[in-house]
Parts: structure tokens; C-alpha cells; sequence
């Protein structure tokens, strides 16, 4: 369920900088793991450094909503 600007005040501050702070941790520890995937996995299966980076990606798409839109 997405929230509406209007509903955006219903979620407590606190909760949302939980969220973004869970999801930057993640985002962290996915990136991490992508570094391990170009170092150690073999380069015919790049797919798997890609779809981690994409990952960490959409998560900073995430952390980047909830900083820039879930505080109106």
C-alpha cells in the first residue's frame, strides 16, 4: 500500500528513520556482497555482480523515497 502526502504524517518520524536506517544497512551489506561476487565469482556469470548492484540500487531507491517523500 503506497501512502499519500496526506497520510504521510500518520507514520511516526521515528519509524520512518528506523526503515530508512534498516533498509541503508542492507543496501550496504547487498553492495558488499556484489564486490565479493566480481572478485570471486567467474567472469561468465557476471550476471550475479550485476543483479547484486541492481539490487543495491532499487535500495537506495527506496532510502531516497523515504528521505525525500515520506517527511512532507
Amino acid at each position: 500500500m503506497y501512502l499519500m502526502p496526506s497520510d504521510a504524517s500518520v507514520t511516526p518520524l521515528a519509524e520512518i528513520n528506523a526503515l530508512e536506517a534498516e533498509i541503508a544497512q542492507l543496501r550496504e551489506r547487498i553492495f558488499d556482497l556484489a564486490d565479493r561476487a566480481r572478485l570471486n565469482v567467474p567472469h561468465d556469470m557476471t550476471c550475479v555482480h550485476v543483479a547484486l548492484l541492481g539490487a543495491s540500487n532499487h535500495l537506495g531507491e527506496a532510502e531516497a523515497a523515504l528521505r525525500d517523500d515520506g517527511r512532507l
